[in-house]
């Protein structure tokens, strides 16, 4: 059995590979993982079975063999065997079959599928997401009496999945005896054809059409696929005219779902729709803090910054890049300097990402540099606080983004090309002069526009 060291090592190895994975299937594949020894620089890793076993060797290992090599600081590799005690690790937690109501076995649907970060206390609520966490906190509260089903949408690692899950967990905590069913609309494909297969569709079905509450995450995956959408429909049926609770998410509406037949578009549009867009700098900067405390990682607000500015449309990156750093840290005694949060971020970001800074990123980090809002910043007022930092912004959309004087003027309210001119006149009269907090504002500023772009 590894030792405590080790057994973190492991974990830290899964959450930077789950940044780079789809939450279904880290939660399918390598949840169930467990590090039995670390010998040299092989680390010996223990799956339920043969399936895991080739499933992920074939998927997985490249990697996993990464992630661990950057950790332990040498090339690294990882040798997946089979456990000699499968209860310990798949069936760790199933308590085996449970009676329903009538005395009838009920193949349930175990907690093991929720990860435990995922609850209502850990989800960070900004104006992005907020209207969203309500309606999942009220269905958690009331289900099948209020929004349902409750169908979340948005794009990836904005929260769908904690917030499903988080649903979950509430109403586990309240009656652990609930028939319980969460799962991915592929797993719900796959189980489906092994049950077809294996001439067992009665099982299947009782499976899920007699759950309590249904979560189904990432339903646009049926798409195209006519018998899934034909047996989700019955499903979805038989779920809601029993007073049951549904919860479906996608990555879009239900009226851009296709080709999803129109029956099942218009029953996913009975009871609420609810989005979550990208967080604003201030939900970032906290999900950052949320995350670093629960890490109990010391992270100086200038590198959540880095990271809050770097970072913006994906939460699960974020979450990445903080394990990693405080990996980093950890097991190699570094600190958080700006070139290290740099290395880090540019493995979280796409490289078709990376492009020359924009006039309206200049603008965000100015205005959050200083304190002041965007809309500060390009008002026509002349208080001495805010014509510095639109100076500033100016400057730096010329100098550092490269942008045309033209353009730079229309985006700080439609100013003529002298006025940024003169915009930059003073800021550089302040750093080749005396004025030192000019010169040292102007360099930290440059040096944050390095670091995103």
């Amino acid at each position: 059995m590894a030792d405590t060291v080790e057994k973190n090592l492991w974990r830290e190895v899964l959450k930077l590979a789950g940044s780079e994975i789809e939450q279904k299937e880290f939660d399918t594949w390598l949840q169930p993982t467990r590090l039995a020894s670390v010998e040299d620089s092989n680390l010996l890793v223990e799956v339920p079975n043969g399936l895991y076993k080739d499933f992920i060797n074939e998927q997985y290992t490249s990697i996993l063999n990464e992630k661990a090599s950057i950790l332990m600081g040498r090339k690294a590799f990882v040798k997946v065997v089979e456990a000699t005690s499968q209860s310990e690790l798949f069936n760790r937690d199933r308590k085996g079959k449970e009676q329903a109501r009538g005395g009838e076995p009920v193949n349930r649907e175990t907690p093991t599928r929720l990860n435990r970060e995922y609850t209502f206390e850990t989800f960070v609520i900004g104006k992005s997401n907020q209207f969203c966490a309500a309606a999942a906190q009220a269905v958690a509260e009331n289900p099948g009496k209020r929004y349902n089903p409750l169908f979340i949408y948005g794009s990836v690692g904005l929260g769908k999945t904690h917030l499903m899950q988080a649903i979950g967990h509430r109403l586990m905590k309240k009656d652990k005896s609930i028939r319980f069913s969460y799962l991915s609309a592929d797993q719900f494909m796959n189980e489906m054809i092994n049950a077809i297969k294996n001439n067992r569709p009665d099982a299947f079905r009782r499976k899920y059409r007699t759950a309590d509450i249904l979560l189904v995450d990432d339903i646009q995956y049926i798409a195209g696929k006519e018998g899934t959408q034909e047996e989700f429909f019955h499903t979805f049926n038989a779920v809601f005219e029993a007073g049951k609770q549904i919860v479906i998410s996608s990555d879009r509406a239900p009226k851009d779902l296709a080709p999803i037949e129109e029956r099942l578009r218009n029953r996913f549009e009975w009871g609420l729709i609810a989005d979550i867009q990208a967080p604003d700098y201030e939900t970032r900067m906290a999900i950052i803090g949320k995350k670093a405390e629960t890490l109990g990682l010391d992270l100086p607000r200038n590198v959540a910054d880095i990271i809050a500015t770097r970072i913006t449309t994906n939460i699960r990156a974020i979450e990445g890049a903080l394990s990693k750093l405080h990996a980093l840290i950890a097991l190699t005694g570094g600190s958080l300097t700006a070139e290290t949060v740099n290395k880090v971020l540019t493995e979280f970001i796409p490289e078709d990402s990376r492009q020359p800074t924009s006039i309206e990123k200049i603008q965000e980090l100015v205005a959050n540099y200083y304190g002041i809002s965007k809309r500060d910043l390009v008002s026509k007022s002349r208080k001495a606080r805010l014509a510095h930092a639109r100076q500033m912004a100016m400057y730096l959309c010329r100098t550092h983004g490269g942008c045309i004087l033209a353009d730079i003027g229309a985006a700080f309210g439609n100013r003529d090309h002298s006025t940024v001119l003169h915009a930059m006149k003073k800021i550089e009269e302040g750093i080749k002069g005396n004025d030192g907090k000019t010169a040292s504002e102007a360099k930290d500023l440059a040096s944050k526009i390095e670091l995103f772009s």
